[in-house]
């Protein structure tokens, strides 16, 4: 495998690089913080670093949070209505569709942890990192 490490990222920018990422997992004891954390990151070096490693990873990391949040808030919503459907109407199917929709919530959640952390392992070896399924916002 290739080394496509950047040694031109300085010390610093690799640590904001890193912790843009890592700053991700705020959202796990602030509401919201998975996404506040990249963006003030985000802010923090905007313009701040040689060649905008920082800025970048720190682009990259509020995308994903962004495209995450939503996705889970549109699933809560989901498991919310099939769970009144389940309960109104006492249908098995609506609720095995809660159960569903609960298990792809919680896969989602768990892979984009998997993500972060895979994301800031490269940003501290100098690497860009590309999320998946990350929709373009900023």
């Amino acid at each position: 495998m290739e080394d496509d490490r950047n040694e031109d990222v300085s010390e610093r920018a690799r640590k904001w690089g890193t912790v843009a990422h890592l700053s991700a997992f705020a959202g796990l004891v602030i509401p919201l913080g998975n996404v506040l954390g990249p963006f003030v990151i985000l802010l923090l070096t905007k313009g701040d670093d040689e060649g905008g490693f920082g800025e970048s990873n720190a682009r990259e990391a509020l995308n994903f949070q962004i495209t995450v949040t939503l996705a889970v808030l549109s699933l809560a919503v989901l498991v919310f209505v099939s769970t009144l459907v389940g309960i109104a109407f006492v249908a098995l199917p609506g609720i095995a569709v809660t159960g569903s929709l609960m298990t792809v919530t919680g896969a989602i959640v768990l892979l984009s942890l998997v993500f972060v952390v895979k994301a800031a392992i490269e940003a501290s070896e100098r690497r860009s990192y590309s999320y998946p399924f990350s929709y373009e916002f900023v």
